[in-house]
């Protein structure tokens, strides 16, 4: 525990200096400057800077950017008030409705222009985003980041021990017996196969639930299922079974056997259980392509990557599946921009195959949304061990096929409470803790699908409306 108080009170400190580097925030609205809005969540700017000063030093333009964790907050009011940056990169922007209420620039002139000879900046966005940068038919965003999911494990340990890394959900439990029967002391404890964050992220679950679900299904069931077409795409015992098969899957493996984690999962938070994977008292983590980056402070001592997702019962698993984590990240430009010609030169240069190879490597693993067939990752830029995630993040991702449960659905974008957990209830702490305020009795994949079920259609009409649908 004082090992994980320490590494907390050093995260604290960096992103005090963090903090205090950035600077004065840039005015809005410049001519001929081009300016960011840039939510800081985990990425750095590093990647930010590099880009900028290579695009300066080929182009001679301008470009000056404010991060910082509450852009999201006020970019509405910033947007409808025409107070707003060029540019907005972030989480959770809404795009479709900014859209409808015009703040945002149509950008279908961008996708159908030259990045380099003979290649426009829709050959460069990843097919798998290009429809849900649309809205009403036309392009409105930039897709920010595609991103991996999954279990992470770390790799030294697993090579020290000789454990397999497993290729079916049978072999997965049975690692984790082997685990848990090795008892390898640490810490006053034994060496756990899981850690995971209880206490604020276990939606981070939803990766590997989900790409268990894609392999039950194929990804374009998850597609129709994702519009939210009726209440009925929630029935348990209908169209929605295979994801409740899918958190079975999950139940089984983790909040019916607690020893496949860690004591006292369910008070960790994001950062307590990442101190905990990096102190050795797990094997593995649920995580996303980020964590490495959010770690590298630390001197690890290990490699780690992600394992391909284990094959669930009764399915091949010649058909790998990832699921893009974070899809709903975008870049947006404001309707009302001064610079909109100098704002396209520079998302044509972010498009680059040496800007994504410099995104990779200043952020440890994270690739943005454009192609990388034609992109080379340095190695010298990095770590060996950074190298060693990298490469993990780019094997599932060419290796896969790539989906995401982003809706363009009304229904989901106006009430933004639809999503494959209805209203954001995530049941994974209270299934392994078998409590919850929702829930009389014990929490078991069927109470918690029929108490979604429920709470859909005791919501649908609200939602509806909400939507202008009726």
């Amino acid at each position: 525990m004082k090992k994980i108080i320490s590494l907390m009170l050093g995260a604290a400190v960096a992103v005090s200096v963090l903090i205090a580097g950035a600077g004065c925030a840039p005015q809005k609205s410049q001519a001929g400057v081009v300016t960011i809005g840039y939510y800081d969540g985990g990425y750095g700017t590093a990647w930010l800077d590099d880009v900028i000063d290579k695009y300066r030093a080929e182009t001679g333009g301008e470009v000056v950017y404010d991060a910082n964790s509450s852009v999201l907050a006020t970019m509405e009011s910033d947007l409808r008030d025409d107070n707003a940056y060029d540019i907005y990169i972030s989480h959770g922007i809404p795009m479709e409705r900014y859209a409808a209420s015009g703040y945002l620039k149509n950008l279908d002139d961008l996708y159908t222009e030259e990045v380099s000879e003979g290649v426009t900046f829709e050959d460069r966005v990843i097919d798998s985003a290009l429809e849900v940068s649309k809205y009403e038919g036309h392009y409105y965003k930039v897709p920010y980041t595609q991103g991996v999911g999954g279990i992470v494990y770390n790799k030294t340990m697993f090579e020290k021990n000789k454990w397999p890394v497993p290729d079916t959900y049978e072999g997965l439990v049975a690692l984790c017996k082997t685990i848990r029967d090795a008892k390898i002391e640490v810490e006053d404890s034994y060496v756990a196969p899981f850690v995971w964050s209880g206490n604020g992220e276990e939606y981070m679950w939803d990766y590997l639930v989900n790409e268990w679900w894609a392999q039950m299904v194929g990804v374009d069931k998850i597609e129709k299922t994702v519009q939210y077409e009726s209440m009925e795409v929630f029935d348990p015992n209908g169209n929605y079974k295979e994801f409740k098969q899918a958190y079975s899957l999950w139940y089984d493996l983790i909040a019916a056997e607690k020893g496949n984690s860690v004591s006292g999962v369910e008070g960790l938070t994001k950062t307590t259980s990442q101190a905990a994977f990096k102190n050795g008292l797990a094997a593995m983590i649920p995580n996303a392509h980020w964590i490495y980056n959010e770690m590298s402070s630390l001197d690890l001592g290990f490699e780690m990557g992600f394992m391909p997702t284990p094959a669930a019962p009764g399915t091949t698993g010649e058909t790998k599946y990832n699921y893009l984590v974070g899809f709903g990240d975008s870049i947006v430009v404001s309707a009302n921009t001064p610079n909109y010609e100098e704002v396209k030169s520079f998302l044509k240069f972010l498009a680059r195959p040496e800007s994504c190879a410099s995104f990779t490597e200043k952020t440890n693993g994270t690739f943005l949304a454009f192609d990388y067939s034609s992109v080379t990752i340095d190695s010298s830029a990095v770590t060996p061990q950074a190298m060693t995630f990298i490469q993990s993040v780019k094997d599932k991702l060419e290796t896969s096929v790539s989906f995401s449960t982003y809706s363009s659905a009304k229904i989901s974008y106006m009430t933004n409470e639809l999503m494959t957990f209805p209203g954001n209830q995530y049941f994974y702490t209270a299934a392994y803790t078998n409590s919850s305020s929702l829930i009389n009795g014990n929490i078991t994949p069927d109470s918690v699908f029929d108490y979604l079920y429920s709470y859909v259609q005791n919501n649908w009409n609200r939602w509806t409306i909400m939507a202008g649908l009726r």
